[in-house]
């Protein structure tokens, strides 16, 4: 996901970098917050959903088109020796970050709120969503990624999550459970976790951004967007009702239009990425 200003910022500087189908956006200028009935409309300030792998296949094919890069594509376990400079990017779990913790002075803590990233091949009006479930509320955050799928970002504290009985379920149960708790929203859509399991929001901080020639970058450096965006810790107990619509959005960053697609039977594309993530602080902005 990324703002309107910053996808300009791209396009001044290199203006084939967002140049993709436009079945690999969604973008929006209002989110909605479902409380309790009440749909509380707030500006977005233009954002777009991007899907993560068509946007990675494009860099791919981008840096293999380039005279002066040699793309090789193997995991990285040790530093290259012969390097100028060396960019960290694999991420807020990231393994070559946590070897030099004492030299970028990184510091992790997790809080209370546990999280489950999913995703679904359902086209949904970015939102904040309370589902009063009885034992305390489950809260959604919502969001297209790509013209034809979205992010589910579900959150709740560990004693509502074990009195759904949804704490340790593996995987494939949790996607079945959850989509039937949100047939409604989804419109029968299925999820997929993008996970492993419920994890703690962690919020991750670097002293230091740089270690000689290393440097780190995205959430290797800062943690991921959400957490910048102002959620806060603790939900607000307040029952949910009304749908998820869709809508139709306006330009991609790219350029050109964003249209509708019908949601299709198949496992949808990722908008968060497996492993341990996600630096944020749940709930929904007061």
């Amino acid at each position: 996901m990324l703002s309107d200003e910053f996808a300009q910022r791209i396009r001044s500087a290199r203006p084939e970098a967002l140049r993709l189908p436009e079945a690999a956006y969604a973008s929006w200028d209002e989110t909605i917050t479902m409380i309790g009935g009440e749909r509380i409309p707030s500006g977005a300030f233009g954002r777009s959903g991007i899907s993560r792998q068509a946007f990675h296949a494009h860099v791919r094919a981008l840096a293999a088109q380039s005279a002066n890069v040699r793309l090789i594509k193997r995991t990285v376990t040790e530093l290259p020796e012969q390097a100028d400079l060396v960019v960290l990017a694999d991420g807020a779990g990231s393994e070559l970050r946590r070897e030099r913790a004492d030299r970028f002075g990184t510091s992790v803590s997790a809080g209370r709120t546990r999280y489950l990233w999913m995703s679904t091949p359902s086209v949904i009006e970015p939102c904040f969503l309370l589902k009063d479930l009885g034992p305390g509320p489950l809260v959604v955050h919502a969001h297209p990624h790509a013209a034809d799928e979205s992010t589910l970002i579900g959150e709740a504290d560990p004693d509502t999550l074990s009195a759904l009985g949804l704490l340790g379920l593996p995987a494939a149960e949790a996607e079945l459970r959850l989509a039937a708790l949100f047939r409604s929203e989804l419109g029968g859509a299925p999820l997929t976790a993008r996970t492993a399991g419920w994890q703690p929001f962690r919020t991750v901080a670097n002293r230091r951004w740089s270690d000689g020639r290393t440097v780190p970058a995205g959430d290797a450096a800062h943690g991921p967007l959400l957490d910048r965006l102002g959620h806060r810790s603790g939900h607000r107990r307040r029952a949910v009702s009304g749908p998820m619509y869709r809508r139709t959005r306006r330009s991609a960053p790219g350029g050109g239009r964003v249209r509708e697609h019908p949601a299709a039977g198949r496992r949808a594309d990722t908008g968060g990425s497996r492993g341990e993530h996600r630096v944020v602080r749940a709930a929904v902005p007061r």
